[in-house]
Parts: structure tokens; sequence; C-alpha cells
């Protein structure tokens, strides 16, 4: 077995082990594990007979010295190449799990008291977070926007002059009250739209790290609560915007009717 023989195999790093390749004659009803074993037990004295006893007794001989040699060389590759190469599996696994449990959400799973009450807080946490701006852009959009949306409406609804017959002078009075009670009364409606509007999309909101959306039941109840606080007039409102128009626009003349 030199370097040069035709179908060469390497002896370093792990040798070579010598067995006998005389298959000894079977026995009637025998298996293939009990012939090998048969076989084991002749090849010691087989080898000592021809003189290689000193390769049985180096080990490098019988299929115990072969199987031992082999146990060794198992050993070793899972030892060196096996577990080595199987933990840089398990840790880029790893790795990838961990990448892909951010990607769903933190906290993650829940699994003892104390896991409940860091969801719990981080779930309130990201529910004020979301919530707040939008009770501040409410106000901000019924002093900047809804109000100065009726006010043009009942700016427009109270013309600067009319001229108008005595006999209609009533109606068109009731005419314009009844133009401005309805745009005040439109601020409900605004305030309704616009808060809907702005706590929908809050609410729709999936973003990292805790993706809201993993609880449509919190959602669903933070929806609820949302919907329980919308803006609305104080009560007496309308009433008493309806009885300072009737004051504002009364007719006090003999010749009205």
């Amino acid at each position: 077995n030199t370097p040069d023989t035709p179908d060469n195999v390497p002896l370093e790093p792990h040798g070579y082990v010598a067995v006998m390749n005389a298959v000894p004659p079977s026995a009637q009803g025998e298996s293939n594990h009990a012939r090998l074993v048969r076989q084991a037990q002749q090849e010691v004295p087989w080898f000592r007979r021809r003189g290689l006893g000193d390769l049985v007794d180096a080990n490098k001989a019988g299929a115990g010295a072969l199987i031992a040699r082999i146990n060794d060389m198992y050993i070793a590759h899972v030892f060196n190449a096996f577990v080595p190469s199987t933990m840089q599996r398990l840790l880029v696994e790893r790795s990838e799990c961990d990448a892909q449990c951010d990607l769903l959400g933190q906290p993650s799973c829940i699994t003892g008291a104390g896991e409940c009450a860091a969801l719990r807080e981080a779930a309130c946490d990201v529910a004020q977070t979301l919530l707040e701006p939008c009770f501040t852009r409410a106000h901000e959009t019924f002093a900047t926007q809804i109000l100065s949306e009726v006010q043009s409406a009942v700016l427009e609804a109270i013309p600067e002059s009319m001229s108008t017959c005595m006999r209609t002078f009533a109606d068109t009075l009731d005419g314009v009250r009844s133009a401005v009670v309805t745009a005040c009364s439109r601020i409900e409606d605004k305030l309704r739209s616009h808060w809907l509007t702005q706590y929908t999309e809050a609410l729709a909101n999936n973003e990292l790290p805790f993706r809201l959306q993993r609880f449509p039941d919190f959602v669903d109840q933070l929806r609820n609560y949302c919907a329980s606080v919308t803006p609305h007039l104080a009560p007496g409102t309308m009433d008493a915007v309806e009885a300072f128009m009737a004051r504002a626009l009364a007719i006090d003349s003999p010749w009205v009717a």
C-alpha cells in the first residue's frame, strides 16, 4: 500500500486493521450475525498460526481491533466535527428563530405571571402611545377646523341684508333660524366622524416591537372604549343655541304676525 499503488488507501491518520476474509463454513440455520461472531472468534488463532500475533497484540488485526478503531474514529468525528458543526447550525437556527419572534412582536409568549404582567404593561404603554395623540388632535381639530367650518356655515346662513315683504318676513326669519341651528347641530356629526377616523387609524397600527394586531380582543376593547368617549357637545348646548336664535330673531312688531 504505497502512494504509487493503484487504488491506494491513505493510512493517515487512522492506519489499517487486518481482518480475516476467509469465510468459515456456514452452519445450518445460522444467521449472518452469528456467522460474523464465529468468524471473529476464529480469526485471532488464525492470525497467530500465520505468525501475525504481533498485529493482534498491537490491535492492528482482528474484528475486535477493527470495531475499536471504528469506534474511536466515530467518537473523534462526533467531538471534532459533528458537535461543532451541529452547534453552529443550532446557533444559526436560534438566531433566525429569535429574528422571527421579534417580527411577531415583543413581549413574546406568556409562560408565567411575570411575563403576563410584562405583557399587560407593554400593551398599556402601546395603547397610551397610540391614543394620546388622538385626544390631542381631537381638541385641535375641534378648535381649528370644525368650529371654523360651523362659523362659515352660520355666517352663510345669516344674510348681511335681505329684502322681503311683510307677509313672508316671519317665514324668512324662521328659515334663517333653522339654517343656523342645523349648522350648529352638525358639530356632533363632525366630531364623531373625525374621532372615529383618528382612533380607527391608530388602532390599525401593527408596528414593531409590540405588533398590536396579535391581540384582536384587546384591540376590540380599545375600540369600544374609544367609541364610549367620543367627543360631544355638553348636554343642553343645542337647546341653548335654539333658545338664543329664537330670542335673536324674535319679531316684536305689531305689523308682522
